[in-house]
Parts: C-alpha cells; structure tokens; sequence
C-alpha cells in the first residue's frame, strides 16, 4: 500500500526506518557511502556524476537533469505495483541532494505514474544550523509547494525545544521513528473492522493526498494523569492542541484546516469525550470541509490519533529562517565583499552561498513532458 522513497542521506535513513514497519521502500543517493550505510533498505540507486554535492542544490539539478531517465526507470520498475498506491518520498530540505532532486523526481512521477497519491516527508534544520542549509530549506519548500502534493514537515527545531534533546543522532531518531509509526498506525486502522465507523483506504488516499501541510499528533488518554486530571471533553481537545504545538512536526497554525480525521481506539465509554466542536476550536474558520473518523474498540489503550491535512502553508516557520538570514546579511556580504556581486536581499544571498544565480522556474501546469519539467529547475 505504501512505499517510502529517501533522497538523499537524510530520506535515505527515514526510508530504513519505513522498511523496518514493512513499508515497500528505496533510496536514491549521489553518495554510494550513504546508501552502504543503510541497513534495510533493499532498493538503492546511485546517481552518478559525483560522490556527493555536499550543500550544492544546482549541481544536485544539474546532475539529476542528466540522469533522470534512470531514476524514472527504477522507480517504476520497483513502485509502479497497483498494490503499491501511495509513494511518499522523504528528504531533508537542508542538504544539497536530496533537497534539489526530490522536487524534480516528485514533479516527474506525477507525470508518469499519476494514479499514484503522492506526499513528501521534509526534515527542516534547527536555527542554529548554518546560513546555507536555512536557505535550501526555503528554496525546497518553495518547489515543493507548487506541486499537488501533501507535505509532512518534521521540525527539528521543535525536538530541541520541547524534547529535551540535542544530539543530531537523537534527533534524528525520534523524529524519523515518530513519522513512521504514525504512517504506519494510521494505515493500519484501514485494516481493522469496527462497529462505530472505520476509517478506511479511501480516507487514507484521500487525506494523504490533500495538497498543503500534512501532521499527525497520537496519545494515551490517561498517560498525562496526575492528581488533579479530569477526563473530560475538553482534556482531551486540550491535550490534542497541545500535541498539534509541540510535536515533532511543524507548529499547526491556526488558520484553518481542509480535511481532518480524528481516530479513537479504546473503550467504548471514552468516546463521549471526543468532541469534534471543542476539537477543532483551535482553528480560526473551525472544523474542516471534510472529517473522517473511525472508532475501535480495545481495552488496552484509549488512543487518540488526528491528522491534519491541507494545512496552510508554513509560513511563520519559514519567516523565522528568512529574518535569520537577512540578519546575517552583514557577515555574508563581508565574506562575499571582494566579488562586487553581493546584494542585500535575503533571497540573492542564497544564491550567492551557492555560487551561483537561480531563474524562478516555469510553473505553467499545460506543461508536462519530462524535459519541461526539468527546465523548472534549471539555471
């Protein structure tokens, strides 16, 4: 039903975890190193040309714009099953590789395979992280955006905030654990019958593929017991709109939402306390033009799993890496100050990091053979 394709070292290792659920997967690698580190995935392409870009996204496009046919091939030899009938790629959206060839190969598979439903898993640095990497994020999601695609942003940032935890190894293990097994449980539930409603494969294609942000939040009614917790109604919606702003995923805004599904898993007697009105408070415009719900009976946990799709975009996310940058502006134009093609704009800085001068690529959507697509992301 689903499978999980890593670009890059990034997605590479968020792939291994997918395998290690049973999800089909792949990893598609300039870097031969990276792919031989992988310890589950089976399916591995390199890219030639190089043994990696390091943060260098044009010569990421510029190698992938040589290549491409061999990745569609790959991917459609080893994904294009009818019963494989959702692909999520995954990537960082720091690095060089696989931020620059996700978009393009995304871009490209909607074309060649399009009764697949598409959605990207993105993993955004934390502040401290360094100018170039800030920028690549904000030129990967702006590709991405453009495309009809889900997007499911892991926010490093909000580990070191909220979860205590420094090390990138750390980091990186819990958010990729986290992503995954909410993939995982969400798509198990397709497989479950109830007598209270199922959210099923259909709910599932169609949340997935709702294009704009994607998050998951999933907790144990009573793991936040102490001694003066009430379950009620509106402890759990409470709860819920704390999960949706701390969890390992991008800040859930409070604009709106298009589609929801909210998923209970317990006894029967706790339903009374999901309450869809109180639930979707949170959001300016409330609840979402289309909810899907299922509720399993178990008696050994009362869970509570809601997704969020078609998400406004992450705007106040990305307006922090914006003002980091503009506020480094100094620093970089003294490094770059002998070559006289600095400017101030935060977006020329970007290009200037990269040594080289992106062209806003052509989003006309009549257009839709493979070398038009690739000319989008050339110089």
């Amino acid at each position: 039903m689903i499978a999980v394709i890593g670009c890059g070292g990034a997605g590479g290792n968020i792939a291994d975890e997918a395998s290690r659920v049973g999800f089909a997967t792949g990893a598609i690698n300039f870097s031969q190193q990276d792919l031989d580190s992988l310890e589950y995935v089976q399916l591995k392409l390199r890219i030639p040309g190089s043994e990696g870009v390091g943060h260098n996204r044009d010569e990421a496009k510029r190698l992938l714009s040589k290549h491409y046919q061999m990745c569609i091939d790959w991917i459609i030899e080893h994904f294009s099953n009818p019963s494989i009938e959702a692909i999520i790629f995954a990537t960082s959206s720091g690095g060089g590789s696989g931020s620059a060839i996700t978009p393009m190969l995304l871009d490209l598979m909607k074309q060649m395979m399009p009764d697949k439903v598409y959605s990207v898993i993105v993993a955004t640095p934390d502040l401290s992280e360094v100018d170039i990497s800030q920028a690549n994020t904000l030129n990967t999601v702006e590709e991405l955006s453009s495309l009809d695609v889900s997007i499911i942003p892991i926010d490093n940032n909000q580990i070191k905030i909220y979860h205590n935890i420094n090390t990138k190894n750390e980091i990186y293990q819990l958010t990729n654990t986290t992503v995954i097994n909410h993939l995982a449980n969400l798509h198990g539930y397709t497989e479950r019958a109830s007598k209270n409603g199922t959210f099923d494969k259909r709910d599932f294609k169609t949340t997935l593929g709702t294009k704009g942000i994607l998050v998951f939040s999933e907790f144990n009614i009573f793991s936040a017991i102490n001694n003066t917790f009430v379950v009620s109604s509106e402890s759990v919606a409470d709860r819920i709109h704390d999960e949706w702003r701390k969890s390992v995923y991008v800040p859930v805004p409070n604009d709106f939402v298009t589609r929801a599904a909210v998923i209970f898993d317990g006894r029967e007697d706790m339903l009374q306390h999901i309450n869809h009105e109180l639930i979707f408070s949170y959001f300016n415009q409330g609840a979402p033009i289309d909810l899907f719900e299922g509720f399993y009976s178990s008696q050994e946990t009362n869970r509570v799993m809601t997704v969020l799709s078609g998400l406004p975009w992450i705007t106040t996310r990305l307006t922090q890496i914006d003002n980091q940058i503009e506020n480094n502006k100094d620093k970089i134009q003294h490094i770059f100050s002998r070559e006289n093609q600095f400017q101030a704009k935060s977006s020329n800085l970007f290009n200037k990091l990269r040594g080289t001068n992106e062209v806003e690529g052509n989003k006309s959507s009549t257009k839709v053979s493979a070398m038009d697509i690739l000319k989008k992301y050339r110089n």
